[in-house]
This record gives structure tokens, C-alpha cells and sequence, in this order.
């Protein structure tokens, strides 16, 4: 996990002094040396700190004694005519990695020292080699091993140098005093003279104090005397204010409890009303879905009463039926169901009438057959006249009416009394054998037998046209009776599906009966009649319109009620906020209390981090109670925004322009917001940046600033 801002992780040394190739690694920011004196402790610090920060060879020994300190280290105990070395120290924070360095080479024939500086993100040791095949590179193959992802200073570049390391590392800051009392703690005779010394050495590194700061010192110091003048009058002024609270409080207690109790009445009328109108709502739904389940039935018993009619079509449509019985009249019966049974009976009357006139055609055919008879008798007797005279055995004789043939008296076809009067019958048989005989026995008459067999071929057909008479007329009764049983069976289906239609529609109309002004109700729980659909539909539709009505005019009531009561709560919260505006007058506030939106146009106050943030809406008093008093105390809220980035009072720069902090574990923008951008995101993000690198956890400890909720904060060493 990387660290929230730059803190030392290794140093090396290679090749100078009596070091190799020597890595030290920083434990949290901090190293420790042990060895017995002259094993070289303050030597190796010397060669890093402040000596790679600052790049001044003069001031490498820290009690300030020795001169041509790194041609010593360079030369001393060596052979080489021209040793190399490098001393280089890396710092680990938001975002990766930074080393600064110093290549040494020095020059045994002509005692001069040259020093080139180096920057690079590349991290010795891991991916850049600054020793090749035992030697240290020189300037030139530094450059190249650095490519892009560095860069190289020569000696006289030493200030570009320094600047691009405070650019880097402090955003640009002057380090100036911090170095020089970095000098100061390390001089070996610092301690001569702790107790006299010590309190300037600390007030000369501290940053001189900005105007800004002293007006805003001096300025409760000025009104301080106005000030008490304001606390006495508000003394007697809290006085007055405690006696009109005492009397008033009574008097607004009885009021409020009053108006309470008549809002708490009018709220329980609005949920009674409100229950109401659901329930009514409720119940013109299920009448809904009772209606839809109605029309479809009735849907259903047209499709059937359409089935039927269609199949008693199909039957008119029968070749038996339009060529035997012509049943126009019957299919007119069928399409008119209202009068089926009576139209039933006429077609039944009917039916008998053409039965008779089927009889009577039976009877006129019997007739016939009679006239026909007599015709055969009298052409037999003719033949017995020839036979007799021709002496032909055996000679026909006359075949006598009444022993073949029942002509078909009594089987409900012909009348009882049949104009042919008695039993007509004829014996077919005997005669057709005599005239068997006969034929067999006078061929040579065929002639006469001719005209006999053409008779008995006339008969036959009128009994073939007799039967298919009966067999119509069977067919026929059989398809009415068909058809009178399916109309009731969809007669008593009807009938009962118009009962349930009716005890449905008066169950409805009893679970509405409560509702007021419902004159249709009663008419809804007479039995109304089914074939009338659409001015039913129409009577339940204007019923249902009238109870929306009716539940929309009472809505409408209670809304004005509520419209009502809530003018009056606006106009006591008006009230009460008058009565809170009575407060204590302004108290003095410091320059970064006053909002940018109060202070003068004129003002050139730099903009402070309290005008730019904010408390979330969900954090409570107590915690921002808590986190205000220790931002104050840390100086937080009274930073100032400039173009470095966000500094203190103080001058230590806490957030830099460009600077990408390290979210801390339960940072503090949990609390609090970027409210206002003053000059654009640059300024979103750096305010941004610090609200996340601060935590509000006072256990972590590897954080270096704190704010909690309980006042404690922690910023830097402080």
C-alpha cells in the first residue's frame, strides 16, 4: 500500500567512501545506524541528508569543519587514477516511486571533483543498474540507461536541480528554513547551549506570520470591549425574553395542544374517508370484472343460439326435406325462438294435413286400382269368353276383391270409412299364377297378355310411390322432435344462466345499497329482462358514473381540508420562525468564518477551505460539532487556496496542485462535501484530495492527519 504523501523507503551508496554497493531500506520513513564510533554512522547520513535535497557540497559535514570533504571519500585509501561513484535515496508515495542521486568522479593527477545530479521514477537495484561490469556509469551512459523516465543535471545545473526536486517532492515549497534548521539539530555542538539556543534556533525555521493572520489575531482583541457591552445588554435583554417565554409558553402549549387535537380529528375523518373511497373503488372493480364475465356469457349463449340455428339450416338444406315436405314454414318456426313451441305445433298441424292429403292421394290411387281391377276383370272375363271359345285350359276366371289384399285400412294413414267402402283386397298371387298358366298356355296371345302385365306394372308403381310416401313422412317426424329437444335444452340453459346473471347483479347492487344519492340502485335489484343487454349495460355504466362522482365530489372536499390545514401550518411555522429569528445578536467571527458570499466586492482575502466545503445531510450535530472544532484547532479551516495548492497559516503546504493523495481508511469526505469551486476543478480536486487523505479513525495510526468526530485531530507531528 502505497503512502498518502512522499516518505523515505532506501538509500544506497556505491563506491564512495569505503562503501561498495550499499542499500539501506527505511522502515516507515525511518532508518536506524548502530556500530562504535568511527565505524561511520554519521558519515553515511551525511552523504544522503540534506546533501541530496539540497545539492551544496560545502555543507556536507554536519559540524561545518571539513573542506574537500568528497575528494577524501573519493581518494582516500585508493589506487584508482580516476574513481566513480554514486549516492542516490528513494522515496515511495502517491503514485509510485521518485529517486534523487549524485554521480561522483574525482581526478588523483589534478585533485578536482566532478558531481552530476540525476531524477528519475526508475528504482535502482530493481530496473536501472547504475554499476556495469563492476564500474559506475558516466554521464552519458546515465542519460541513455535513463531514456525518457529521467533526467540529468551537470554541475552548474545544481539549481535546476534543487527546484525540480521541491517541484516533485513539496509541491514547490521554500525549504530553506527547514534545511537550515536541519543544519542546526545536526551540528555535534548543538547541544552546548540547548537551553539558551534552542528557542531561536525553533523561531527562526518557523515561517513568518502573514498580515492576514495578525488582523485576524487583533481583530477580537478590538472588539472585545464592544463585545461586553453586547453581553450585558443581552443580558437584560435574555431576562425580558426568559419572563415573555414563561408567559407565552403556557398560552402556545394550550394552542398547540388545541389545534393538535383538531388536526389529529380532521387526519382520522381523511383515513376514514380514504378508506371509504378504496373500498368503493374496490367494489366498482369487482362489479367491472362481474360485468365482463356476464358479456361474455351472454356471447357465449348468442354463439350457441347461432350453433343451432345454423344446424337447423343445415337441416332444412337435406334433398329429403325441400323435395318431400317443402319445410319453409319450419325454418321460419326454427330462426324465431321466442315462439318455438307454438310454431312447433303449427308445422305439427301442418304436417298432419299434408298426411291426409297423402291418404287421400293413397285413396284416389286405391280407386284407381279398383277401376283398374274392373278393367282386368273385364278383359279376364273377355279371355275366359276366348279361352272358353277357344277351348283353353285352364280358362281365367274373374279374381274376386277382398281375400289378396288389405288396402291399407286402419294403420292411421287412411280414414276409417275409405271411399273404396269395406275391405277392398285383391289376391295378386292366385291371379298372376292363372295368368302364368294362361301365358304358358296361349303364346300366341301376348298380345293380351301384354296389356294385362302393363296393368299389374301400374299397380306396382303406385305401391312403390306409397311406401316412399310413409318413409318421408317417418323422416319428417323424427327431425321435428330432434329439433323441438335441442330448443329446450337451450331454453333451460338460458333459463338458468339468466337466474345467475340476476342473483349476481342483486348481490351487487346490495354491496353498493350503502352508498348515498343511488337512485338506479333499487331499479339495478329488480329482475330485468335478458333480452334487453344494452339498456342494462347502459343503466350500470350511468350507476357506476354516478358513485365516481359522488367519491371524486368527497375526495375533493377532503382535499380542501388538507389545502385548509396545511395554510394554517405554514402560517404557524412562519410564526415560529419569526420567533426564532429573535435571536442573540452576531458574534464576532474570524476572516475564514464569513462566507465569501458576505464579504466585500472590494475584498482580496485569499478564498479559505471553510467557504468551499460542507457537512453532508446525513452527519448529526454532535459529529459536526466534534470535526468542526478540530479542524479549527488544526488550522484546517482557515487554509488558504492559492495556485501551489492548499497551505495552512502556518506555510506547510498540505495538498499541492496536481497532487494525487492516497484514500485513507474511513476518510473524511464521509462527512463532508466539496460545496462551492472557485477557480474551476483544479480546485474541486485539491480540496477533494484532502477530504480523502484525512481519516476519521483514531486508531490508524499510520495515517499522518486525523480529524475525529470527538474534537481530537492529528497533522503531521502535531
Amino acid at each position: 500500500m502505497m503512502p498518502a504523501r512522499w516518505t523515505l523507503n532506501r538509500a544506497g551508496i556505491i563506491n564512495v567512501y569505503q562503501y561498495d554497493n550499499e542499500t539501506l531500506e527505511f522502515a516507515g520513513g525511518r532508518l536506524l545506524l548502530r556500530g562504535v564510533n568511527g565505524s561511520g554512522k554519521s558519515t553515511a547520513m551525511n552523504m544522503l541528508l540534506p546533501f541530496l535535497l539540497e545539492a551544496d557540497t560545502r555543507r556536507i559535514d554536519a559540524a561545518g569543519e571539513q573542506s574537500s570533504i568528497l575528494k577524501s571519500w573519493m581518494l582516500s585509501g585508493r589506487d584508482d587514477p580516476q574513481p566513480s561513484g554514486y549516492l542516490w535515496i528513494e522515496f515511495a508515495g502517491p503514485g509510485g516511486y521518485l529517486v534523487c542521486g549524485c554521480g561522483i568522479r574525482a581526478n588523483r593527477s589534478s585533485g578536482t571533483v566532478n558531481t552530476w545530479w540525476f531524477i528519475t521514477t526508475r528504482r535502482p537495484g530493481v530496473d536501472l543498474a547504475l554499476v556495469e561490469s563492476r564500474t559506475p556509469l558516466s554521464t552519458d551512459s546515465l542519460k541513455a540507461a535513463l531514456g525518457n523516465d529521467g533526467m540529468v543535471f551537470r554541475h552548474d545545473q545544481r539549481g535546476a536541480y534543487r527546484a525540480e526536486v521541491r517541484r516533485r517532492l513539496f509541491n514547490g515549497a521554500d525549504l530553506d528554513q527547514h534545511i537550515r534548521l536541519l543544519h542546526v539539530v545536526r551540528n555535534p555542538r548543538v547541544g552546548d547551549r540547548i537551553d539558551e539556543d534552542l528557542a531561536g534556533y525553533l523561531a527562526e525555521a518557523l515561517p513568518q506570520l502573514s498580515d492576514n493572520a495578525l488582523d485576524d489575531a487583533a481583530q477580537p482583541l478590538e472588539d472585545l470591549e464592544e463585545h461586553r457591552s453586547n453581553v450585558h445588554d443581552l443580558g437584560r435583554t435574555t431576562e425580558t425574553l426568559s419572563a415573555l417565554r414563561t408567559l407565552y409558553a403556557d398560552y402556545a402549549r394550550n394552542d398547540l395542544h388545541r389545534r393538535a387535537a383538531a388536526t389529529l380529528a380532521v387526519f382520522d375523518d381523511v383515513q376514514r374517508q380514504r378508506r371509504a373511497a378504496a373500498e368503493a373503488i374496490r367494489s366498482r372493480e369487482s362489479t367491472a370484472t362481474a360485468e365482463q364475465a356476464v358479456t361474455a356469457e351472454v356471447a357465449l349463449l348468442v354463439q350457441q343460439r347461432s350453433t343451432i340455428t345454423e344446424e337447423i339450416s343445415a337441416l332444412t338444406d337435406l334433398p329429403a326435406y325441400r323435395e318431400g315436405l317443402e319445410l319453409d314454414q319450419l325454418r321460419e318456426h326454427v330462426e324465431q325462438l321466442g315462439v318455438l313451441a307454438r310454431r312447433a305445433e303449427a308445422d305439427d298441424e301442418r304436417a298432419r294435413i299434408r298426411r291426409s292429403a297423402a291418404a287421400a292421394a293413397v285413396t284416389t290411387a286405391g280407386r284407381e286400382m279398383v277401376s283398374e281391377h274392373t278393367k282386368l276383370g273385364d278383359r279376364l272375363a273377355e279371355l275366359s269368353t276366348v279361352s272358353a271359345t277357344l277351348r283353353i285350359n285352364p280358362a281365367p276366371d274373374v279374381p274376386a276383391l277382398g281375400s289378396s289384399v288389405a288396402l291399407l285400412r286402419g294403420d292411421g294413414l287412411l280414414p276409417e270409412e275409405s271411399a273404396l267402402g269395406g275391405a277392398v283386397t285383391f289376391d295378386a298371387t292366385s291371379t298372376r299364377a292363372l295368368l302364368a298358366a294362361v301365358r304358358a298356355s296361349v303364346d300366341a296371345r301376348g298380345l293380351d297378355v301384354a296389356t294385362i302385365t302393363t296393368a299389374l306394372d301400374h299397380i306396382d308403381r303406385l305401391e312403390t310411390l306409397l311406401h316412399a310416401a310413409e318413409d318421408r313422412a317417418e323422416q319428417a317426424g323424427t327431425e321435428v322432435i330432434s329439433a323441438r329437444t335441442s330448443v329446450n335444452e337451450a331454453e333451460v340453459a338460458l333459463a338458468s344462466r339468466t337466474a345467475q346473471w340476476s342473483t349476481d347483479v342483486g348481490l351487487w347492487c346490495a354491496s353498493v345499497d350503502l352508498l348515498p344519492d343511488a337512485p338506479a340502485m333499487t331499479a339495478l335489484q329488480a329482475s330485468h329482462p335478458i333480452g334487453d343487454l344494452s339498456g342494462l349495460r347502459a343503466l350500470l355504466l350511468t350507476t357506476i358514473e354516478h358513485m365516481a362522482d359522488h367519491q371524486s365530489s368527497v375526495v375533493a372536499e377532503h382535499r380542501q381540508q388538507v389545502a385548509t390545514i396545511s395554510a394554517e401550518c405554514t402560517e404557524r411555522k412562519a410564526v415560529v420562525a419569526e420567533l426564532a429569528s429573535r435571536t442573540l445578536p452576531a458574534t464576532p467571527r474570524l476572516r475564514w468564518q464569513i462566507p465569501v458570499t458576505e464579504k466585500a466586492p472590494t475584498e482580496k482575502a485569499p478564498t479559505v477551505l471553510a467557504d468551499l466545503i460542507d457537512f453532508h445531510d446525513h452527519v448529526n450535530h454532535l459529529d459536526r460539532a466534534g470535526i468542526e472544532a478540530a479542524m479549527e484547532a488544526a488550522g484546517l479551516l482557515g487554509a488558504t487556496i492559492g495556485s501551489t495548492g492548499i497551505a495552512l497559516a502556518t506555510g506547510e503546504l498540505v495538498v499541492g496542485v496536481g497532487t494525487t493523495a492516497q484514500t485513507a481508511a474511513d476518510p473524511l469526505h464521509a462527512y463532508l462535501r466539496v460545496a462551492a469551486v472557485v477557480d474551476g476543478s483544479s480546485t474541486d480536486s485539491m480540496v477533494a484530495a484532502l477530504l480523502s487523505s484525512i481519516t476519521t479513525d483514531l486508531t490508524n495510526r499510520a495515517a499522518p492527519m486525523l480529524i475525529s468526530t470527538d474534537g481530537t485531530f492529528r497533522l503531521g507531528a502535531l
